[in-house]
């Protein structure tokens, strides 16, 4: 509704449908509204507070060489062409901002022949220069385009192949009822290189609404063993916090295949926290009908 007003503003008839490419680029919601603010002319660079007379008229935090304008900042900077050639030889893909980044044309791929990812791309690289460039005068943290480069390539990729954030809510509303909940939900992230897993879990209302949530860094040899040590943890730590858990998700079929029968796992180092989940499931079970799926 706040950008719908915003970007409906009286007097502007000349609406740009170019926002809706902003809106559905694959980077954080700050990102995109930092975007919506550059584009508005209101990133307080150097040169914006010298224009509203908050500052004098102060060089580039990177190079002191020119004014430190939107253009010059993001774009035409030696110090932040460095960081667009390391992105582009990241992407190995061209990235066309041949008309400036304020112009807004590099959200148009029929102009530009920019794709949604590169589009991303140039938003996420625009936002961590900028978290450079206030790291370099509030921490004295000198520029590494390098660094700055693989976080925006870094940050897209994670936001393109993350899963949809309303997915989770929709399973729950969808498929689960007031007898179901609290539910519980774990995941694993097995590195089978450093033999090091992460661990997390959330337990949840049948509304969605997030009642615990934790995570954790475990070894483990296996996604078994990892799938296993995360019911373990998630158990432990709802039974403490008193959450009367009916409802149990594993991504580990083979591990709820274990715990719901009497088949034995080919790996007996597990045996013992299967025995513990079982007996866990077991006790809360006769007050609780807790049970496993």
């Amino acid at each position: 509704m706040v950008y719908s007003y915003l970007n409906h503003e009286k007097g502007n008839d000349n609406f740009w449908d170019g926002w809706k490419n902003l809106w559905q680029l694959n980077v954080a919601p700050k990102v995109k509204h930092f975007i919506w603010l550059l584009f508005h002319d209101a990133v307080k660079t150097n040169d914006y507070l010298y224009r509203l007379n908050l500052g004098p008229q102060t060089l580039c935090t990177f190079c002191n060489l020119n004014t430190e304008t939107v253009e010059h900042l993001f774009l035409n900077c030696y110090k932040t062409q460095e960081i667009w050639n390391i992105t582009c030889s990241t992407v190995s893909k061209p990235i066309n901002l041949s008309d400036g980044i304020s112009s807004k044309l590099w959200l148009k791929q029929e102009l530009t022949g920019n794709g949604r990812f590169i589009q991303s791309i140039i938003a996420s690289t625009v936002w961590f220069i900028w978290k450079a460039r206030c790291n370099k005068i509030f921490n004295n943290v000198q520029l590494d385009s390098y660094k700055v480069s693989c976080w925006a390539t870094g940050h897209v990729r994670e936001f393109s192949y993350a899963p949809s954030p309303h997915s989770g809510r929709n399973f729950i509303l969808n498929n689960y009822t007031f007898a179901d909940s609290p539910i519980l939900l774990t995941a694993t992230a097995f590195n089978a290189n450093n033999s090091m897993d992460g661990l997390g879990f959330i337990a949840s209302d049948y509304n969605a609404n997030m009642l615990r949530s934790g995570c954790c860094w475990c070894p483990a040899n296996s996604y078994l063993e990892a799938a296993t040590k995360a019911i373990c943890f998630s158990l432990q730590d709802v039974i403490i916090m008193g959450l009367h858990i009916k409802s149990i998700l594993s991504p580990c079929a083979d591990l709820v295949n274990a715990v719901k029968t009497d088949c034995c796992l080919d790996i007996w180092r597990l045996h013992p926290q299967i025995i513990i989940i079982k007996d866990c499931l077991l006790r809360r079970l006769i007050l609780n009908w807790m049970s496993i799926r």
